[in-house]
């Protein structure tokens, strides 16, 4: 499969809590000014890798917005660089699909509720305060995390890995991105094994499917009953 490299808009905890339903407009636009242009994007080659490099994948709902963070970097040397902007995310675990960091990262149970974040650019970071973002809290979905060493939470990848159960029959995992920030996915990027139809011009898996070469590819059952699919 052929590999791209895509900048997109990404919402996803840091040192610095920005409270912005009480600072004023002038001051929220002071902390967006210290956030860069959003992190560019390499897709992984498919479904297999994907699971790789996600240390753990969780089924998840009542997804709902916290707070925007910033956490300075620095060099090694200890050179200021900049600020690191992070959108943090309260959601309810409904399954674990799989989770290769038990007793090293933050716990990850069933019917736990936990938070998480995504590294956010100034673009991204304006679409989270301005609730512009992909998840909301009345559906369920498949997201696909990775633990940064040393922090409080887990992190969620970027929002064009990540799926949700769509409403209605077919019961399709739909990627949360729009079909211009997904041109690198075809249908053999998620393997032969799950089955795809086409939304909107973008191939979509079937959840169930999807979900069963997830648990499969990430070595070990789901800690949930299967009725939690």
């Amino acid at each position: 499969m052929r590999r791209h490299l895509v900048a997109v808009t990404l919402v996803g905890v840091g040192l610095l809590s920005i409270p912005f339903a009480t600072t004023g407009q002038s001051r929220n636009k002071e902390i967006l000014l210290q956030l860069g242009p959003e992190p560019l994007f390499v897709p992984p080659d498919n479904l297999s890798d994907l699971v790789k490099k996600a240390q753990a994948a969780v089924i998840a709902e009542d997804v709902k917005p916290g707070e925007l963070t910033l956490e300075p970097v620095s060099s090694p040397g200890g050179t200021p660089l900049g600020s690191r902007g992070y959108a943090n995310y309260q959601m309810l675990i409904r399954s674990v699909v799989y989770n290769r960091m038990v007793g090293v990262a933050p716990a990850l149970e069933p019917t736990a509720r936990v938070g998480v974040e995504q590294v956010v650019g100034r673009a991204a970071a304006e679409g989270f305060v301005s609730g512009r973002i992909p998840v909301s809290p009345d559906s369920q979905y498949l997201l696909f995390l990775w633990y940064r060493p040393g922090a409080r939470t887990w992190s969620v990848l970027q929002w064009p890995l990540q799926f949700r159960k769509s409403i209605g029959p077919l019961g399709l995992a739909e990627p949360l991105a729009p079909p211009d920030q997904l041109t690198w996915l075809d249908s053999a990027w998620f393997g032969p094994a799950v089955p795809v139809a086409t939304a909107d011009g973008v191939p979509t898996p079937f959840w169930d499917a999807l979900l069963s070469e997830v648990r499969r590819l990430g070595g070990q059952a789901a800690v949930a009953p299967s009725s939690t699919k």
